[in-house]
């Protein structure tokens, strides 16, 4: 994983996209967090169908299905996962080819 994280990082694009599924969940955040430690100032944005967008005051306001911690009921699921979504910069829900456009 090293060696894609260095790819990611010495690419010119100036921002990077994840593609957010429940089977994928726990990977991503994985990059996600390793990315940030190392430095990362690109443009993170999270896609796909498992991103989940709700209207505040929800807790869940958002957030990815499929992620779910063991031992952990949803609230504090909820808690855990925001704590990494609080570094991505942009999420995009449902279809997202052309709001990518807009984004970048």
């Amino acid at each position: 994983m090293s060696e894609f994280i260095d790819s990611l990082l010495q690419s010119p694009a100036d921002a990077i996209g994840f593609s957010c599924q429940s089977a994928n969940v726990n990977f991503t955040l994985g990059l996600l967090e390793e990315l940030r430690a190392r430095g990362c100032r690109k443009l993170i944005i999270f896609g796909g169908p498992s991103v989940r967008l709700r209207e505040p005051p929800d807790p869940r306001s958002i957030g990815l299905t499929g992620f779910r911690p063991a031992g952990m009921n949803e609230m504090d699921s909820a808690d855990e996962i925001q704590r990494h979504l609080d570094r991505v910069d942009v999420f995009i829900e449902g279809e997202g080819e052309e709001t990518l456009l807009d984004v970048l």
